[in-house]
This record gives structure tokens, sequence and C-alpha cells, in this order.
């Protein structure tokens, strides 16, 4: 049908540079993602953690940061135990 077939095309070393920054684009936005997405994730915990102590200082009628600092003591005592099972 006309043409020579024995001619290869390829993208070249444009086709190359193009697609290396493309990958690389990709990978700063995943590791930027992932960055904030553990943030999130942290600060989610901590919120968690400062509504017991509040909780937990209403209760007592402590100080919240007391309060912050039994609940860590207790939850540390449980790990503790948990490691040893």
């Amino acid at each position: 049908m006309g043409g020579d077939e024995n001619v290869s095309t390829t993208a070249g070393i444009w086709g190359f540079i193009i697609l290396f920054a493309l990958a690389l684009a990709c990978w700063l936005l995943f590791r930027s993602m992932n960055n904030r997405l553990r943030k999130v994730r942290y600060s989610a915990a901590d919120e968690a953690r400062d509504r017991e102590a509040v909780q937990l200082s209403e209760e007592t009628g402590e100080s919240e940061r007391q309060a912050a600092i039994e609940l860590d003591e207790e939850r540390l005592e449980e790990k503790g135990e948990e490691e040893q099972k």
C-alpha cells in the first residue's frame, strides 16, 4: 500500500526528555501529597488526645496538661504490656 515499511519511527530525545520531566513532576507531587497526609493524620491524633485530656481534666479537676501527661503514661503502659505478650 505504498510507503517504506523498513523505516522506524521513534519519539527521539525530545520524547524522552518530556517523559522524564512528567515522571519527575509526578514523583514530586506524590512526595508532597504523602507529607501533607502525614501531617493531617498526626494533627487528627493530637486533637483526639487533647479532647480526651480536656474531658479527663473536667472529670478529675486537674489541669489539662497534667491530664494529658497521665493519658500518655497510661498509653505507654498499655503498649508495653501488649509488647510483652
